[in-house]
């Protein structure tokens, strides 16, 4: 998240300036009031002058000084929330304060990433206690997106600490949040950030978590969304193999001569019989198509896009709807 060496350094630089010049003030006034004005009297016009410069040379001392660091002021801005301002170049604002404002904004950064990485962390161990009845559920698909966010924020925040693709594009991409933290563009990264946050349902203004079923995030409700229509679907199909269980057991008493009387009964049922073995393998076609999306979508969730997710899980349980 750091500026590079060489613009810390001018702003060091800088800083050392302005003190020379508050030493160099501070010498000027000593002079004149620790010696020239007890050498001239009250009514000298030089006295007059002698007054006027000191009292400019002080003030000259105390603006150098303010420039560098204000003690006070330099906590009260520790404080500070809003960042939309937030320039480290522009030298007409007092270093201290936008060193302040800087580390401010480095602190809710970290915080922001610790927070929703360990949420992440949580949501996938529910993810995989909600779903674990459903043993054909691609739950894997919504866990791997829950992981990119952990990986983007490490990639971003602590540069290094991971290895991989999602963190390595943090530090090489444009757009990036990584991008923007190195940039120290405020604005674009805190959007980012917020972006990330609401897929795990924490707010960084209250420092809180979102109950699980209030969670908005694109992932969060793919998920939810798919759920409920596997969970539909997968009931209908339970449904269809009840039926035909009740048809077989039906006709183990069947008459002798059923399949006289009723010559395309067994027909209908060796049909319906397909098509409950059809239907069920359907379902287990749904993690393969999910493993395929997965890799389609990959390098945009590698990116904290996951408008894909929410887009192309549906379609996943079509050939499903269709035949059951």
């Amino acid at each position: 998240m750091l500026r590079s060496v060489e613009q810390v350094g001018t702003k060091t630089n800088k800083a050392k300036a302005e003190l020379e010049n508050a030493r160099k003030q501070q010498d000027t006034f000593k002079r004149i009031e620790e010696t020239e004005l007890l050498n001239i009297t009250s009514n000298d016009e030089a006295f007059q002058l002698a007054l006027s410069e000191t009292a400019q040379a002080r003030f000259n001392h105390q603006q150098s000084i303010d420039w560098v660091y204000d003690a006070d002021s330099y906590q009260e801005t520790l404080k500070q929330d809003q960042f939309f301002n937030l320039d480290f170049e522009q030298d007409k604002n007092p270093l201290w304060q936008r060193i302040a404002r800087s580390k401010a904004f480095s602190d809710q950064v970290y915080k922001t990433e610790s927070a929703v990485s360990n949420r992440a962390v949580e949501l996938i161990a529910w993810l995989k206690a909600d779903s674990k009845e459903l043993a054909q559920f691609p739950i894997n698909i919504f866990t791997l997106a829950l992981e990119k966010i952990s990986r983007i924020l490490a990639g971003a925040v602590r540069p290094g600490t991971l290895s991989g693709e999602t963190p390595d594009k943090q530090q090489t991409e444009a757009g990036t949040l990584g991008f923007y933290l190195r940039n120290l563009e405020v604005n674009q990264a805190l959007s980012r950030l917020d972006q990330l946050s609401k897929e795990v349902g924490y707010s960084a203004t209250t420092e809180s978590f979102a109950d699980i079923d209030q969670i908005d995030g694109v992932i969060i409700r793919a998920y939810r969304m798919l759920k409920q229509e596997f969970e539909k679907q997968l009931q209908r199909a339970e449904s269809v193999v009840e039926g035909l269980t009740l048809v077989e057991r039906d006709l183990v008493d069947a008459p002798a001569d059923y399949s006289h009387r009723y010559p395309d009964g067994l027909t209908k049922l060796t049909q319906l019989q397909k098509k409950v073995k059809f239907i069920v393998s359907l379902f287990d076609d749904v993690q393969d198509d999910a493993d395929q999306l997965k890799d389609k979508i990959n390098s945009e969730m590698q990116l904290g896009q996951f408008r894909l997710l929410n887009e192309q899980v549906s379609p996943l349980l079509e050939s499903i709807k269709k035949n059951n």
